[in-house]
């Protein structure tokens, strides 16, 4: 009896010294947000930036925090009530890091609400990388203790743009989606500004600015759901930024891994729960063609698409891109909008096809696989074979996913290419 008192007492110790280290990790030192005070319309923003560290301390770092408060006080004048929590590792001194009179709402007559959590550091779980601590996963902590607060939660790097419209993109598609399976995703953009003369069109030598998507649109999946044709990446998501209705967290608060899927996960740190990626085993992340310009984050360093330039000026004759070399906003639209040409309401055509085809008959055959796939109820899978960097040509292979039965489909695929006319 005496053993059994004692096991009794060591398990309920142990049980308490688990719930104190629980509670410690759900604190953070550092300047506390206020309670909101509309009845909707409540958002909490974090910003995940990494001030106290060396590199993270640059002007430029501060310069994109002040363009972003700048977007959320915008946000407010749009009817939004915003508070804003910068994320952070402990140790950052933030005195003189903004001045809260420059964030003023005039709808509301008061400055935008800012709190600062600065949480300890911790290293990456093994087999995770990318990064040198955890903070991207941080904000779980701070959307469990604010989830009976806000109507809208909000996760983001400190380096991406969030405006209204990402918002009202997101509240918009999430009420359309209520009750199903399919959750709005993001993606990465970022802006190319360069003076190198570059092949274009024609292998016209200019220069101007080129906007870069993400990778992962270059392989994935188109289909038709109520009439609205939506795209799928073979690829997790990302965006660099994920949104949450207050139903949505609250249906992942009450989940064990909420505060310890970092313990199993294997992989890249950040763009898993910094991004709507870890989502995907509960939802399938989908982009409306109809509005995907509104899904487009924007990376505001320019990173990747500089990256990609440099290659481009080694070789730039190839036509063979690697796993990361982006698609442009312009090849993305003509594919987008062949698939888009050629939906037809959920009727099939009348007449034949070869006399509406436009003069481009590599074109015209994808906007037939939609026509007679998606517009079907089948899948069109897509994947980018060739691309030639700047210079508005993209070949792609498709194929229609025939759904027979229940577990049998059937492929019937064919090769497209596009080119943008002058």
């Amino acid at each position: 009896m005496a053993y059994w008192g004692r096991r009794l007492s060591m398990m309920v110790y142990i049980g308490l010294l688990f719930l104190g280290q629980l509670v410690r990790g759900l604190t953070a030192t550092g300047r506390e947000l206020p309670i909101p005070t509309q009845s909707s319309g409540r958002v909490l923003a974090v910003i995940n930036g990494a001030w106290s560290l060396e590199n993270w301390s640059a002007p430029v770092r501060l310069r994109y925090l002040a363009s972003q408060l700048h977007r959320y006080v915008a946000a407010c004048e749009e009817g939004f009530e915003i508070h804003v929590a910068l994320v952070t590792y402990e140790g950052w001194n933030y005195t003189g890091a903004w001045n809260d009179r420059d964030y003023v709402c005039l709808r509301r007559s008061e400055l935008l609400a800012i709190g600062v959590y600065m949480y300890p550091f911790e290293p990456l779980p093994k087999g995770t990388f990318g990064t040198a601590g955890t903070l991207a996963f941080q904000h779980r902590k701070l959307f469990l203790r604010k989830r009976a607060l806000y109507d809208t939660f909000i996760c983001q790097e400190d380096d991406v743009a969030v405006n209204v419209g990402h918002i009202k993109y997101f509240l918009h598609w999430a009420g359309v989606f209520k009750g199903t399976n399919l959750y709005p995703g993001f993606y990465d953009s970022e802006v190319m500004h360069t003076s190198e003369p570059v092949v274009h069109r024609r292998n016209k030598a200019q220069s101007e600015t080129t906007v870069a998507l993400d990778w992962r649109f270059k392989n994935g999946q188109l289909f038709k759901w109520f009439n609205m044709i939506f795209f799928k990446s073979f690829f997790r998501a990302s965006g660099r930024a994920y949104f949450l209705t207050a139903e949505m967290l609250a249906r992942f608060c009450h989940s064990r891994s909420w505060l310890t899927q970092l313990r199993n996960y294997r992989g890249e740190f950040n763009p898993f729960f910094g991004s709507a990626a870890w989502m995907e085993d509960t939802f399938h992340v989908v982009i409306p063609l109809d509005d995907f310009i509104r899904a487009q984050v924007h990376h505001l360093s320019e990173k990747y698409v500089t990256e990609q330039l440099k290659k481009y000026l080694e070789n730039p004759g190839s036509t063979k891109p690697d796993k990361f070399t982006p698609i442009f906003q312009r090849e993305l639209s003509l594919i987008f909008n062949g698939c888009k040409l050629g939906k037809m309401d959920g009727q099939l055509p009348t007449g034949r096809m070869h006399e509406e085809r436009p003069e481009n008959s590599s074109s015209a055959s994808f906007q037939e696989a939609c026509t007679f796939c998606v517009n079907l109820g089948n899948i069109l899978k897509f994947r980018i074979t060739k691309q030639r960097l700047f210079s508005s040509f993209v070949s792609l292979k498709h194929c229609c996913v025939k759904r027979r039965l229940k577990f049998l489909h059937t492929e019937e695929c064919r090769e497209s290419q596009f080119h943008l006319s002058d």
